[in-house]
């Protein structure tokens, strides 16, 4: 309970520095309320808790959102609205509104420059790999370059079809996978963290029974190690593990994903079959 009134008792002593900054950039801002009852602790103290939201009569697109803390709706009134007022009626003190949010909003600026310059870069990395998988298949039977038409569509825009499409490929026509396809498909999984790639490289090798990859049992452990295509990876591993990969990474992933998940009273079953395997073959380790 006091750790409550002590929270409550902190919301007011910020919206009322938010107020405070408010006036002093114009005082025509106002706090709106109406929306928002009045508590104890507010009748007790006199600090606005119930913070509602920061407006102005003049203001041509005011914040529509109340709650608790004004700072969220001062930042909208402020961008939006009181840069360029005409009606701005200063209140002659600094710090102030402006003060307060200019900084946060040059913070927020150079955040989705540097995300819109990272998307960019992704999108040409993308770019590059489709340009160099596109050089592969033109050398390739027509099957192969459908595979690699699938892999291209899925490092663009992933979509749970093409996930199917390239698995079902790998079970039903494993011939539309020769070497380089594959060597391909080693590579962008990791590079990708890619569930559907790995897939359909478990799958292939499952179709084909072909010698144990090293190269595909490492991608397995990696993939189970970090979380991304732990069905494929789980379902090589429960095959393939030997008592000599085991480590506390590989344990805990293991125990993690055979444990169930979700809610206590509507879990979903784990997948048990991994770990049973290794426990099988080293009972005195795990």
């Amino acid at each position: 309970m006091q750790d409550q009134f002590q929270s409550a008792i902190e919301i007011g002593e910020r919206n009322a520095e938010m107020l405070s900054l408010a006036k002093a950039w114009c005082t025509h801002a106002r706090a709106d309320r109406s929306m928002m009852g009045v508590g104890l602790v507010e009748e007790m103290t006199g600090l606005p808790i119930s913070g509602g939201r920061l407006t102005c009569d003049y203001a041509h697109d005011p914040p529509l959102f109340s709650g608790m803390e004004l700072g969220r709706s001062a930042l909208v009134l402020y961008e939006q609205n009181c840069c360029d007022c005409e009606h701005r009626a200063p209140g002659g003190r600094i710090p102030n509104l402006s003060t307060w949010a200019e900084p946060i909003l040059a913070q927020q600026a150079e955040s989705m420059e540097a995300r819109d310059a990272a998307e960019e870069e992704a999108a040409e990395r993308t770019q590059s790999r489709i340009a160099q998988r596109s050089l592969v298949a033109a050398q390739l039977s027509a099957g192969a370059q459908e595979i690699i038409s699938l892999v291209n569509r899925l490092d663009e825009t992933p979509a749970d079809d093409d996930a199917i499409a390239l698995v079902d490929s790998a079970r039903l026509a494993p011939e539309m996978f020769p070497v380089e396809v594959q060597n391909l498909l080693l590579v962008d999984a990791g590079v990708l963290r890619s569930g559907a790639l790995l897939d359909a490289l478990v799958t292939l090798s499952e179709a084909e029974d072909l010698p144990i990859s090293d190269q595909l049992f490492a991608l397995a452990l990696e993939a189970m190690k970090s979380g991304w295509g732990r069905v494929p990876a789980a379902r090589h591993l429960a095959t393939h593990g030997t008592a000599a990969d085991l480590d506390s990474d590989l344990e805990e992933a293991l125990v993690d994903w055979a444990a169930p998940s979700g809610l206590v009273w509507h879990a979903e079953p784990g997948h048990p079959e991994a770990l049973r395997h290794y426990y099988e073959a080293a009972s005195d380790s795990v």
